[in-house]
């Protein structure tokens, strides 16, 4: 809880400057008792004009200029008016303490509410989700985000199926941290990323790494980095049926991304394609032999490929130099926008080499 008790602190040196100011008013004060007590009404008046400048009404002024008026004529004008701007003083010192401890009553409750809300969606026992939030608070005081933001990333990822305070803390962290390297990062967005570790069975423990070949890939292709997420979210859904992995899907995505194909044009064609290999990996014959052929790969290890880890068979047949036509031909594919897409990525293969290439390379270091 220390940023709370930092924002009631930094009004400290101005209040102990206006206790300051008060000790002199009170030894004006007597001197003016000794000197006449015909004024007392005056003062009086005088001490209203105080009260309110010190409650914030507005005669500042006026009460300024009466207060210089007495004590000017009673000869002590200097020492009246270093009093008069040690009550403005603490004025403002008692105002700015007033809101700054107002400020942090409403984050401290804040902040405990959201520990409730977090516990009741992930089913985190609420002393866990404190001991995490505790450490969000030791977090932002690092990065430019605060315990907020990160609780709220750990709510999103709560409610989108990451499970545990170990993944759940993971996650919000290094969200914090990635919205301190690009900028805001939306709820969206986040959501997205939830759905793509869940779909993918990516370690939510390692959504660091994750969150470093975006940022890479966002870097080196004409595109951003939450169109990669977002592109990436469709292709999850599309393709979770064939086992595809976290930095496979990025990389596609990167690759459509920055070669014009459309997400669910892409996500579509590429679901036909890869239940075109397995079925041909299946059947086996003449079909498999060309394809494998076009590959650069045996015929036993092609079909290996076509059943297990068809995104490999899917990229040598790109990277191979075959044609679209031919590819299309053995798979027993037909159509336009299947075509297209097999077309944009062969014409574009070292783009699409270097894509998938940096997303399974950089999944594997910390962006931390």
């Amino acid at each position: 809880m220390g940023d709370f008790k930092l924002k009631i602190d930094i009004a400290k040196p101005d209040v102990n400057a206006a206790e300051r100011g008060l000790k002199s008013i009170f030894s004006i004060l007597d001197k003016i008792d000794k000197k006449s007590k015909s004024v007392d009404k005056r003062l009086s008046k005088l001490g209203g004009g105080i009260k309110a400048q010190g409650g914030g009404v507005a005669k500042t002024n006026a009460g300024s200029k009466f207060a210089s008026g007495i004590l000017g004529g009673l000869g002590i004008g200097t020492g009246a008016a270093a009093a008069l701007t040690a009550i403005r003083a603490m004025s403002s010192a008692i105002t700015a303490a007033g809101s700054a401890a107002k400020r942090a009553a409403v984050d401290f409750a804040e902040f405990q509410n959201n520990i409730v809300s977090i516990s009741r969606i992930s089913g985190i026992a609420e002393a866990e989700v404190a001991a995490m939030s505790q450490e969000f608070l030791a977090l932002s005081s690092k990065i430019p985000v605060s315990s907020g933001e990160l609780q709220r990333f750990a709510e999103i990822a709560s409610r989108f199926g990451i499970k545990g305070r170990e993944g759940v803390q993971a996650f919000a962290e290094t969200f914090g941290i990635l919205q301190s390297v690009i900028g805001n990062v939306s709820e969206e967005t986040t959501k997205s990323v939830a759905r793509i570790a869940t779909l993918t069975n990516f370690p939510v423990e390692e959504i660091d790494k994750f969150a470093n070949a975006v940022v890479v890939l966002g870097k080196n292709f004409a595109t951003t980095e939450d169109q990669i997420i977002r592109t990436g979210e469709r292709l999850a859904g599309d393709l979770s049926q064939f086992g595809v992995t976290a930095d496979e899907v990025l990389g596609l995505a990167t690759a459509f991304d920055s070669l014009g194909v459309k997400a669910e044009l892409g996500g579509s064609a590429m679901v036909r394609i890869l239940n075109s290999i397995t079925k041909t990996g299946l059947r086996g014959g003449g079909d498999l032999e060309r394809l494998a052929e076009l590959a650069g790969e045996t015929t036993e290890s092609f079909k290996r490929m076509s059943l297990i880890s068809r995104m490999d068979a899917f990229s040598r047949l790109i990277e191979g130099g075959g044609s679209a036509t031919e590819i299309m031909d053995r798979l027993n594919l037909s159509g336009v926008r299947v075509q297209g897409v097999l077309g944009r990525l062969i014409s574009k293969n070292d783009q699409y080499a270097k894509s998938m290439g940096i997303s399974n390379k950089e999944s594997m270091n910390s962006i931390v």
